[in-house]
């Protein structure tokens, strides 16, 4: 309990321009899954935790706890899922929370939406969930579409790995269920953007879980109907690019970078340099540029230059930032192992591209 009051106190100080110099302490009999405290607009202040068993053998409540912007309690909800239940994912869409709930050693997945309220407005289990996709790097993807939709991205398994994409409402109701399951290999969501009535993903595409091969593309869905645009496969002269993230700019152009490897093929140790690549609206690529680790040297300077000075190395890409120039530019962390064989890093920001 000290804890939870230790916490909302820090979060009050951290935000004195939003709220009002108000105190309040939270009586829980737990602290499982506490989930801090996070601000809807300004407006809305909430916090969530797993309490204590319920009358119903086996099962446990889930607590929202919603306050005003001036701290005054709105509601405290209890929502009774199964005992071992962990959060796997959360949103809300302005007027409407979606919880999803996952529970390995019953095999269950419940989802859960309420109102800003704090009433439930409606709840759902899936029974007999295969294991694998109860693993938190299989947990669902919430998107919000409008203020009573969701997008929901769940990783699905029959043959092979795949993923499911659904549209749901604030009453659980599917409007489109579309699944993506390959006859050969494995797909990965690595990441996802909605905007402007379109769903983005970066999509990886494996011959099996163990292989190094691999081809990233990014992919345009049209919400309403559920279905596939374009799909690009984000590789140049047999190299494959590999990055982690994906973004939306204004006109729909799909930017992304990252490390890229020749022959399309991962080595854990090292990479052959930066690639950045920049997607029409209709797919196309506009723009693809490799840099390898050689002709970085002349564009980076100090610390980060001598490092490469051994060749090869491996990066963690962090972003893509247009400039207001029109022209991008990828920043990435470096790591390289030092003498005591631990892992050290430093940072870079290379040029890779105009508008």
């Amino acid at each position: 309990m000290k804890q939870i009051k230790h916490l909302f106190l820090c979060f009050l100080l951290a935000t004195q321009s939003i709220l009002s110099a108000q105190e309040v302490t939270i009586e829980a009999p737990s602290a499982r899954g506490f989930s801090g405290v996070q601000t809807i607009n300004g407006e809305i202040v909430f916090t969530t935790w797993f309490g204590e068993k319920t009358e119903t053998k086996g099962m446990a409540n889930f607590v929202l706890k919603l306050y005003d912007k001036e701290l005054n309690e709105i509601k405290t909800t209890e929502v009774e899922v199964s005992k071992f239940s962990e959060m796997a994912s959360s949103s809300f869409t302005g007027k409407y929370f979606l919880f999803i709930f996952v529970d390995a050693l019953k095999k269950t997945r419940t989802m859960v939406t309420l109102d800003a309220k704090g009433d439930i407005i409606q709840k759902k289990t899936e029974e007999d969930v295969r294991r694998a996709l109860l693993t938190a790097e299989n947990f669902p993807i919430i998107h919000v579409l409008n203020e009573e939709e969701f997008i929901l991205l769940r990783p699905m398994k029959e043959k092979k790995f795949g993923f499911d994409i659904e549209r749901l409402d604030k009453d659980l109701n599917s409007k489109w269920t579309k699944s993506h399951i390959p006859e050969d290999g494995v797909w990965k969501v690595q990441d996802s953007k909605v905007k402007n009535n379109k769903l983005y993903l970066l999509r990886e595409q494996n011959p099996n879980r163990s292989s190094d091969n691999y081809v990233f593309s990014v992919q345009c869905y049209d919400v309403e109907s559920g279905e596939q645009t374009y799909s690009t496969d984000l590789e140049n002269a047999g190299d494959g690019g590999a990055p982690a993230f994906i973004r939306v700019n204004s006109k729909d152009q799909i930017a992304t970078g990252g490390m890229y490897f020749k022959g399309s093929k991962y080595d854990d140790k090292n990479s052959d340099g930066l690639f950045f690549c920049l997607i029409a609206p209709d797919g196309n690529i506009t723009k693809i540029t490799k840099k390898s680790w050689d002709s970085l040297k002349d564009q980076i300077s100090g610390e980060f230059s001598s490092a490469l000075l051994g060749g090869k190395t491996k990066m963690m890409v962090e972003d893509v930032i247009q400039k207001l120039d029109g022209s991008y530019m990828v920043i990435s962390e470096q790591f390289k192992k030092a003498n005591n064989a631990n892992m050290t890093g430093s940072g870079a920001a290379a040029m890779l591209g105009g508008g």
